[in-house]
């Protein structure tokens, strides 16, 4: 099964309704997070794959793409981010 749909940020409540909603609707789905233990709970009880990453940390896009060649779609779920204007 190849994965299509990258969900970062999948430990925290909308990222793992999104991968139930995906997943229940039959599509292929590839979690990302920075917590292990969380993670990988959802994704045994979800039936997929998973890259244990933190968006801050420097190669986090390589790390991500070594495990996951190709996507579909993605949603970045973290739970917050520091807008600044251009």
């Amino acid at each position: 099964m190849s994965e299509k749909y990258l969900i970062i940020g999948a430990t925290g409540s909308i990222g793992t309704s999104l991968a139930e909603q995906l997943k229940s609707s039959g599509n292929d789905i590839h979690l990302v997070a920075r917590n292990e233990d969380e993670v990988s709970s959802i994704a045994k009880k979800l039936g997929c794959k998973f890259t244990v990453a933190d968006v801050l940390e420097d190669g986090f896009i390589t790390k991500v793409k070594a495990d996951i060649p190709e996507i579909k779609g993605m949603a970045y779920c973290v739970g917050s981010i520091d807008l600044k204007p251009l």
